[in-house]
């Protein structure tokens, strides 16, 4: 009993601190103009599940392209791969949106405007 109250106040503990087990990859996009955030962006991904973040954005939206690269025989250098378009996501500023079931090595670009099919992944 003792140590399983232990247990308890060691994962409040560290709750509390900011410390958790979800392990993933946040990727940040932030451009500026004159010192102000024209796009400011996070994605946080994790075992086929990624949460967009759009927090700024100086037309109110943040425009996703979700993707997945099939590389013939594991591709090479300079090598185009085929892109496969997943999902196209609008989020309004502040606003956040999870997406769940993507595959391992899924992109993302995102920007102001609708990215195009050849968007650089940002």
């Amino acid at each position: 009993m003792r140590s399983r109250s232990l247990v308890v106040i060691l994962g409040g503990v560290l709750a509390l601190a900011g410390c958790h087990p979800r392990g993933g990859v946040t990727s940040t996009t932030r451009a500026t103009t004159d010192g102000h955030d024209t796009l400011f962006s996070q994605v946080e991904q994790r075992e086929g599940v990624a949460d967009f973040h759009c927090l700024a954005s100086t037309t109110g939206h943040c425009h996703y392209l979700v993707f997945v690269e099939t590389c013939p025989g594991g591709g090479g250098q300079g090598a185009a791969c085929p892109r496969t378009t997943l999902q196209r996501l609008d989020l309004k500023s502040g606003q956040t949106q999870q997406v769940k079931g993507l595959p391992k090595g899924f992109g993302q670009c995102v920007d102001v405007k609708a990215p195009t099919e050849d968007c650089a992944p940002g």
